[in-house]
């Protein structure tokens, strides 16, 4: 018997109709009930996979033989004819076929659908923990998802939970493909891993196509994270014409604004937001961005305030604010704001730079105050900024020298006193360092035995504690 036939298909390259008929199958050849059925149907299962992917499908299709080590399963040479009385009973239903109905169920009710109720009962149903029947669920669950796929993200995880479907993947990535398409997966992937866009705000629109107008908000998404303006544009504009009012979209849509340089329409999309959504602070947080971006410093800087109110930690806003602060004039309140930011973060480097250009400003608005009052003023910022004083000045200049420089220096300072030391100790009898010692600290002549003692070269220093003016003058006259 031919692959194809076990599979109940035409030979083909389209492996979601190879997987939905295995899936089919399965319903039929559960692994304990019959064994062997299941055993003929998964290496038929599996050998039309690996054809397909080949592309090497002939017209009559592969088929099974001894020289593959695939079972052979002849028809029965000898046949025997039955008569059975038939009698009418009611047909089963087969449990994967009324486990998938309400499945269907679920998804074609949106309300139903976005409930992570509806779908913790689904999954909590007895027919996905049975052992015999778990692989069949499970792929023809996964086939339903491949074509209906927008579901909350929490539903998502309650899946992901049951299955561990991206579990499995990850452990064998070459098994992959057998159970996802490559497209699928890594929408699979990114609605566990990324932040979700919501539902919620759609549920009630009237006579709206969900599938298709969720098929182009995700779209949107997508593009705008690779950068595709063009496409983002597109499928915004077509979202919008279907329903304008979903909050996720109107973000979307005043992204594609800002990264087109159009703040004005970026700033109507996100006031429309705000209209519909007043408590997500997101709006907010976006709308101070614009205003600041289009030099409306004080409507930046209440958003600012009204933001940090509501989440007094938001970093993000506080550096905003600062920068408004600083535009607006208001240095002092500007330099307060970004001392806050460095308690908690002694080393941001935006909070740093801009505290030291804060503080030279403010050193230039001094320097224009009156002479007696800006003194103090300007010390006190120096200290703030750092700025050493002449001796740390002196200090930190010998620091930054380098090495060669100071041996420069040093060289050039002996050079000097080698050349000027002479003349000097011939004109004053001392050398230029004992010169110096006599200036600063001079002889106390308190007797005529202190006198004898001196050197002819030291210097003397004379106090005379009673002293009357004679009144003799001497007079010179130009000849």
């Amino acid at each position: 018997m031919g692959v194809w036939e076990v599979l109940g298909i035409e030979p083909t390259e389209d492996i979601p109709s190879i997987k939905k008929a295995y899936s089919q199958k399965l319903k039929v050849h559960h692994p304990e009930d019959d064994p062997e059925g299941y055993q003929r149907l998964r290496e038929a299962y599996d050998h039309a996979l690996k054809v397909a992917k080949k592309g090497a499908i002939k017209e009559t299709g592969p088929s099974f033989s001894d020289e593959n080590n695939i079972h052979i399963w002849p028809n029965p040479s000898n046949k025997v004819e039955l008569t059975v009385e038939t009698i009418d009973r009611p047909e089963e239903i087969d449990p994967v076929d009324e486990f998938m109905e309400q499945v269907e169920e679920v998804y074609s009710d949106f309300s139903s659908r976005i409930s992570h109720e509806q779908w913790s009962k689904l999954l909590n149903n007895d027919i996905v923990w049975n052992i015999r029947l778990k692989e069949t669920v499970e792929v023809t669950l996964l086939d339903f998802l491949h074509e209906h796929r927008f579901l909350p993200k929490r539903v998502w995880e309650s899946i992901e939970y049951c299955f561990r479907w991206r579990e499995l993947a990850t452990e064998d990535p070459d098994d992959r493909m057998e159970h996802f398409t490559e497209e699928f997966y890594h929408f699979y992937c990114r609605q566990l891993n990324e932040p979700a866009l919501r539902y919620t705000f759609i549920q009630h629109a009237v006579d709206l196509d969900y599938d298709v107008f969720l098929s182009k908000r995700e779209t949107a998404y997508q593009a705008l994270k690779e950068n595709n303006l063009e496409l983002a544009g597109q499928s915004i504009n077509e979202a919008y014409a279907m329903y304008s009012d979903d909050p996720d979209l109107l973000r979307l849509q005043g992204e594609y604004f800002l990264r087109m340089g159009e703040k004005e329409s970026a700033l109507a999309a996100m006031e429309h937001g705000i209209r519909i959504d007043p408590d997500d602070i997101d709006w907010y947080l976006i709308r101070s961005r614009i205003w600041y971006e289009t030099h409306q410093f004080v409507e930046a800087k209440d958003e600012c305030l009204y933001i940090l109110s509501r989440m007094p930690a938001n970093m993000g806003t506080l550096r905003l604010l600062g920068k408004c602060l600083i535009q607006l004039g208001e240095l002092e309140k500007a330099e307060e704001n970004y001392l806050k930011i460095l308690e908690s973060f002694p080393n941001d480097i935006d909070a740093i730079t801009s505290l030291a250009h804060i503080r030279s400003e403010m050193v230039e608005r001094a320097k224009r105050r009156p002479f007696f009052t800006r003194r103090s003023v300007i010390k006190r910022l120096y200290k703030k900024l750092g700025k050493p004083n002449f001796f740390g000045s002196v200090k930190l200049f010998w620091m930054q020298l380098p090495k060669a420089g100071v041996v420069f220096i040093l060289s050039l300072i002996f050079f000097l006193h080698v050349l000027l030391s002479n003349p000097f100790i011939n004109d004053s009898g001392l050398t230029p360092i004992s010169y110096l010692k006599n200036r600063i600290h001079p002889v106390e002549l308190s007797s005529t035995e202190v006198l004898n003692q001196l050197d002819y070269s030291d210097i003397a220093q004379i106090k005379l504690p009673s002293v009357h003016f004679l009144g003799i003058t001497e007079l010179y006259t130009a000849k």
